[in-house]
């Protein structure tokens, strides 16, 4: 089954979607397709309670990633999934550090291959996350770039400049009245729990305290080669399965880049699913 977003990155997926299924098509393989916001709860019912689906094709981005497991997590057990990163910043890919992608072909064909890497996937409340869970301002940047990004002239923007860049511009010209706000109502300091695989002398998830840590944590994982000043990143390892936060007032929260409606209390866990996972060559074998 194949699931993309055709909004994802540059807005131009649907060519890399037909080929895709003409390629499938050459195998012989038996697949659906379908656009992310036809894809549902009961839809992913109706196709993976009969069993028949094995793998799941995902092209999209982050948010893609996010929305599409949250629909399937009571099937992780019983399906691998392909990625094809398709977004802007392709935050959970970088994550797991260099795996190497396979082919198309080898993905679609029968049997398990142990390139797939198993990857734990967190809870916050009631929402599944695979990169990263986090409050305060934190969120609140997040929550900006979102609402800005889904407006015409922000889409513009994002597409032109580059995500990291939006985030850094929104840091300058929107955190500081949230600060002030969030001060006045003693919100939640900055936290994100972030997967840092990629790095493997640290646990699945770290804690990074601060947004300057968590967007210096981004710059290098972004731009890791650019010719900048080496900042660094405090994090410290998860050391245990749960988190509980609890506030008088609703506080921001985001999971995987997509901002949660605000609450008064947030679970965090790290460990709930394990999920079979690896990213897709989109150039052919």
């Amino acid at each position: 089954m194949i699931i993309y977003n055709k909004a994802a990155g540059d807005g131009n997926i649907k060519p890399l979607i037909n080929r895709l299924g003409n390629e499938l098509e050459d195998q012989g393989a038996i697949f659906a397709i379908y656009e992310v916001n036809q894809f549902t709860s009961e839809t992913a019912a109706e196709l993976l309670d009969s069993g028949n689906i094995q793998r799941v094709l995902i092209c999209g981005g982050d948010g893609t990633i996010n929305r599409i497991i949250n629909l399937l997590i009571d099937y992780v057990n019983d399906i691998e999934f392909g990625i094809i990163p398709c977004g802007t910043g392709n935050l959970f890919i970088r994550s797991l550090g260099d795996t190497k992608p396979i082919s198309l072909s080898t993905f679609s064909s029968s049997g398990h291959y142990s390139a797939f890497r198993e990857v734990q996937v967190g809870k916050a409340n009631n929402q599944i996350f695979l990169y990263v869970a986090s409050v305060g301002l934190t969120a609140d940047t997040v929550s900006a770039v979102e609402t800005f990004r889904n407006t015409a002239v922000g889409s513009f923007l994002f597409r032109m400049l580059g995500g990291f860049n939006i985030y850094i511009l929104t840091f300058f010209t929107v955190i500081p009245f949230k600060t002030i706000v969030n001060l006045l109502y003693k919100a939640p300091a900055s936290r994100a729990w972030i997967r840092t695989c990629a790095d493997p002398d640290r646990q699945d998830f770290a804690l990074f305290q601060g947004l300057r840590t968590t967007i210096v944590h981004y710059r290098n994982m972004l731009m890791p080669n650019a010719f900048l000043p080496q900042w660094k990143s405090e994090y410290a390892h998860v050391t245990s399965d749960q988190h509980q936060i609890e506030h008088e007032h609703p506080f921001s929260w985001q999971v995987d880049g997509v901002p949660q409606r605000k609450t008064r209390s947030l679970t965090i866990g790290f460990h709930y699913r394990t999920m079979r996972v690896q990213t897709i060559d989109r150039n052919g074998d």
